[in-house]
This record gives structure tokens, C-alpha cells and sequence, in this order.
């Protein structure tokens, strides 16, 4: 970060300002200081440099530093090459002659650098070493814009910012002279101004008249691209860094092992990348082969909502992952254990089909929760009896019918609880021996489902005294998910009168 410097006073971005303040410096040597460095040193491992693309790049190329120390490729041990960069020897550039692909002359690199004489076969294998593809890009792309380079043209000096910023196309590709250009842009080339604090791009509000003629430096520039954060409305924007010329770090000219460029870093992103085991070996869909769609992808919000308890989240996620201990799965670890299900007489392996849908406690479960949809559905029901909830729709959470589209709030937060309900009631028979009736299962049901009711009615009491700009939305997420005409609750003046009176289940088809 040291080698960027901001073009003008106020010209970075408030974040980055804000990192440079005084009492966010941190002396070399600091504990501060040791832990940056050794992060960086983790996670330099998984950066790839990008090959050059034009001429700015080639001479922009460092000497000593990709990914890892280089120069010792070329003669320099590791201290010797930290003083010359301390002395302003970083990149290709600085031991060039200026728009030329030729070495200074060695007396002025002496005196520039404090180079000494046996360094200079050194220096010269810095030149020799450099690819032939290398040079005839230089050639090419030194005074000729290529396809999709981003240019600006600068009025007075490159350590301000340009007047516009444009894309050069396979119609629009300008020359490059050494001093000040003449260009004719082309109306319908879109161009760009650069705002003053954001440095993003911004659209020209007035274009550029026919045949106006426009006179400055005109240079390639580094534009970075970035989407926002929401995954619904997803922009890209595009900032100003600087001119291609005047970087000695470019971020442009670096990728993360996973393809994305340096600056689209984020926090889950590093630890992937430190920590290979948290990538997927397999997707969802391919841990569901033959039942699920290809493109399957589970409702992650929904798993993870904020109104779920922690413990039934984690639940339902490794559900979705097949990673709870039923008998066929402990039977492939273990031959000894039976897979065959011991909560029901059928006979059949305990699968997590079998286990949270087609086995009779499963079922029983699944009947009444059906039954309080039916009961709190807005269209009316017939009588019954009526079809059984499909295991996708209990352990998948595929959709419900459209009938249910008002309740879908509910019905996330009560499968969540009967999933976990009967993983308890499974647990009890196989580990304690102990069966539970058909009433003592559905009290704890409906036990379950007033818990999940009475927490968000102390979200909003908490809300009154810690945060009330929560209110609001507190209140109306209670009343969309559990207001309906006192069937769980009957309101009153001092709050809720929950109704610990269970519904009747009703008759489905078998």
C-alpha cells in the first residue's frame, strides 16, 4: 500500500482514508505490524500474478517480488534486494530509459541506486531474462491502443485526475504519442468523469459534441471493477486508481487462486483459500443424486433465518448436507450396526427419507402440522381427507401448494421444530428404549411451536428497551407469522394468553 500514493489531497475514498489515519499506524516491529505480516505471508500462497498486456504493464513488472522472492534467480540475495527496493529499485521501469525498452546507462544506475561493479552482469540478466512475446507486445501496445484498454485523457499533468475516462473499442482504438494527443472521440463512444471522493466512474451528463476536438496526455489508466454486495440488485461500478504509468503496485495485475481479481477480497473468501476443507468435495445435488434436480440449491436464507433457534438451523443444514447419524449411514461405517429403522415394523432401512418422513412417528408428526395449515389456511378446505405433505416438501423444503403462499413464514419456522422434534422422539426409542404415544408427540409439538411464538413476542419486548427503531418490525414479523384469530394465542391488555390446547389432527389419505 505504500507504493500507492493518492494524485491530490482527498482523493482516496473515506475507507481508505480512514485506514491511514495517525492512530491507525502501525510501526514496524509492533505486534500490530507482525500480525499484518503474517497474514499476508499465509495467504500470498494463493495469488497468481497476471501476465502483462500492454507496455505500462511489461515495464511495471517487479524485479524482486511475485507471488515469492524471484531475485535470486538473477544473482541478488534477499537483503541486498531489499536495500536496492528501499533505494527505489522495484521494476523494470526504474532501470529503463525513459518510453524505451533500453537499459539506463550503467553510471547512472550507479549513482541512482548505489549499485556496485560485479552487480552489473546482475542487472544486465534482468534485461536478457525478459520473454520475446514480451517484447513484440511492447512494440505493439506502446503508442497503440488496443481493444478494451481503459484510457484518460489528461489535461495538464498525470497527477491529477484526468478530464474523462473512456474505453477504447475495436471501432475506437486512439494512437498514443509520447506529448499531448488530439482526439476525435466518437459520439457513440460512452466516456467517463471520475468523482472526486468516490473515484468511481461517473457517466458524462453532457456527451461530446460531433467533431469537437479534444486536446491533452492521453494515457491508459487502471480502473477497478467491483459489483455491490446485494445479490438481487447487483451492480458493477467501476473506480479510478491511476495511470498505468505511475504504478509501481498494481492491483489489476493480480488474481486469487480461485480466479477473482485482488480487490473482490472478502473475509469468507480468505478463509477458503487458507483452508482448502472448506470448499464442498460435493454439491448438494450431487449429494441427493437421483432424487433432486441438477441446478437443486437449497433456500440457505431460509435454513439460517434469524427467528430459528441456532440448534434447529444447524440441524436442518446437515439434513440437507445427509449428515445425521441415521442407521444406514452408521452402517456403512460400522457393518455391526443394523441400518434397518427400529421406530417402526416395515422392515426398511433407516434412511433420512425414511427416518423424517415415511416412518409412523415421522408421519404422525407431519399429519399434524399439516393440520394446522388446513386450519389456518386463508381459502377454505374441504373436509378431508387430504393428501399427505410429499418428503421433499418436509426435509427439502420444496414448495407448498399455492393455498399455503400466506403461511410460508410459519410453515419454515414449524418444520424447522418438527424435524428436530423427531430426531428427539427417535433418539429417546433407539438410546433409552423409551416409545413415545401419539399424544405425548404432538403436545411436544405444539409445545415446541408456542416456544417459537412466545420468542418473538420477547424479540419485541426487547426491542422496547434496547433498540426501538426495531419495533416496528419486530411487531409486524409477529403478526404475519403468529396472529391468526387466537389460534395460538388469544391477545389481551397484558400480553398474550397462549392457548396450550392442541388441534385435533385430521384424516389424510393414505
Amino acid at each position: 500500500m505504500f507504493h500507492i500514493q493518492p494524485q491530490q489531497a482527498g482523493a482516496w475514498p473515506p475507507s481508505l482514508q480512514y485506514t491511514f489515519l495517525s492512530r491507525f499506524s502501525a510501526p514496524r516491529g509492533s505486534a500490530v505490524w507482525q500480525r499484518i505480516t503474517q497474514a499476508w505471508r499465509q495467504i500470498t500462497p494463493c495469488l497468481d500474478a497476471v501476465p502483462p498486456r500492454n507496455a505500462e504493464e511489461i515495464r511495471n513488472v517487479h524485479l524482486w517480488w511475485t507471488s515469492h522472492y524471484i531475485g535470486e534467480n538473477f544473482g541478488f540475495p534477499l537483503p541486498r534486494a531489499r536495500q536496492l527496493a528501499h533505494r527505489g529499485m522495484h521494476c523494470l521501469d526504474d532501470i529503463y530509459e525513459a518510453d524505451s525498452f533500453t537499459l539506463k546507462p550503467w553510471a547512472l544506475l550507479q549513482q541512482q541506486f548505489g549499485l556496485v561493479a560485479h552487480e552489473r552482469p546482475l542487472v544486465e540478466n534482468f534485461h536478457s531474462s525478459i520473454p520475446l512475446p514480451w517484447v513484440d507486445l511492447y512494440q505493439q501496445t506502446e503508442t497503440q491502443a488496443v481493444e478494451k484498454d481503459w484510457l484518460g485523457l489528461f489535461p495538464g499533468e498525470l497527477c491529477v485526475d484526468p478530464a474523462l475516462v473512456f474505453r477504447a473499442t475495436d471501432k475506437f482504438s486512439p494512437v498514443l504519442p509520447p506529448g499531448d494527443a488530439v482526439l476525435d472521440l466518437p459520439h457513440e463512444t460512452p466516456y467517463f468523469t471520475v468523482g472526486a471522493l468516490s473515484r468511481r466512474l461517473v457517466p458524462a451528463v453532457t456527451p461530446v459534441a460531433s467533431g469537437s476536438i479534444l486536446r491533452g496526455r492521453l494515457r491508459r489508466v487502471r480502473i477497478l471493477t467491483a459489483g455491490t454486495s446485494q445479490a438481487k440488485s447487483r451492480q458493477i461500478h467501476h473506480f479510478y486508481l491511476a495511470p498505468l504509468s505511475r504504478l509501481i503496485f498494481d492491483p489489476g495485475r493480480w488474481v486469487w487462486s480461485s480466479g477473482d481479481p485482488l480487490h473482490n477480497y472478502t473475509v469468507p473468501k480468505g478463509r477458503k483459500l487458507l483452508n482448502p476443507r472448506l470448499h464442498l468435495t460435493r454439491t448438494i445435488s450431487q449429494k441427493w443424486a437421483g432424487v433432486v434436480e441438477a441446478d437443486f440449491t437449497p433456500d440457505w436464507r431460509d435454513v439460517w433465518g434469524s427467528a430459528r433457534p441456532r440448534k434447529e438451523a444447524a440441524f436442518a443444514w446437515s439434513l440437507v448436507h445427509r449428515a445425521v447419524a441415521v442407521n444406514h449411514w452408521r452402517h456403512r461405517a460400522i457393518v455391526e450396526v443394523s441400518d434397518l429403522c427400529q421406530c417402526c415394523d416395515l422392515g426398511q432401512p433407516e434412511t433420512l427419507e425414511h427416518c423424517f418422513h415415511a416412518c409412523a412417528p415421522a408421519m404422525r408428526a407431519w399429519d399434524f402440522v399439516a393440520t394446522i395449515l388446513h386450519c389456518l389456511a386463508p381459502t377454505p378446505r374441504d373436509a378431508g381427507p387430504w393428501a399427505r405433505l410429499s418428503w421433499k416438501q418436509c426435509i427439502l423444503n420444496a414448495p407448498l401448494p399455492g393455498t399455503f403462499d400466506a403461511l410460508r413464514p410459519l410453515w419454515s419456522l414449524l418444520r424447522g421444530a418438527t424435524l428436530w422434534i423427531i430426531w428427539i422422539q427417535r433418539n429417546q426409542l433407539v438410546f433409552h428404549g423409551h416409545r413415545w404415544p401419539t399424544e405425548v408427540l404432538e403436545q411436544t409439538l405444539w409445545d415446541a411451536f408456542l416456544d417459537l411464538a412466545r420468542m418473538a413476542w420477547t424479540r419485541i419486548a426487547w426491542c422496547e428497551q434496547n433498540q426501538p427503531s426495531g419495533i416496528t418490525k419486530a411487531q409486524d414479523s409477529f403478526n404475519a407469522t403468529w396472529l391468526h384469530a387466537g389460534f395460538f394465542f388469544t391477545p389481551t391488555e397484558r400480553g398474550p394468553r397462549w392457548n396450550y390446547d392442541r388441534p385435533r389432527t385430521g384424516q389424510y389419505q393414505t
